[in-house]
């Protein structure tokens, strides 16, 4: 579920997802944003759009995993490509 889309000064647009359990993700320096907040998402949906907002010098995805609001590895939650 999508909980916040919003902005920071060095994130620029964000959103942010509620998968349960405690754990959250975030999309930084998106260039527009699909999802609404309140919209379930599924795999694979497209929540956003790449882009170059906030403190950047490119257009790139910064992507951020929570657990229970404190920041942890992205890369124990996604699945490696084989």
């Amino acid at each position: 579920t999508v909980i916040k889309v919003g902005w920071e000064s060095s994130g620029g647009n964000y959103i942010a997802i509620d998968h349960g359990g405690g754990i959250t993700s975030r999309f930084y320096h998106c260039n527009s944003i699909i999802a609404k907040k309140g919209q379930k998402v599924k795999k694979g949906e497209k929540v956003a759009y790449v882009g170059k907002t906030g403190k950047v010098t490119g257009a790139h995805v910064h992507f951020a995993i929570f657990k229970n609001g404190s920041s942890v590895n992205p890369l124990d939650y996604v699945k490696r490509p084989s």
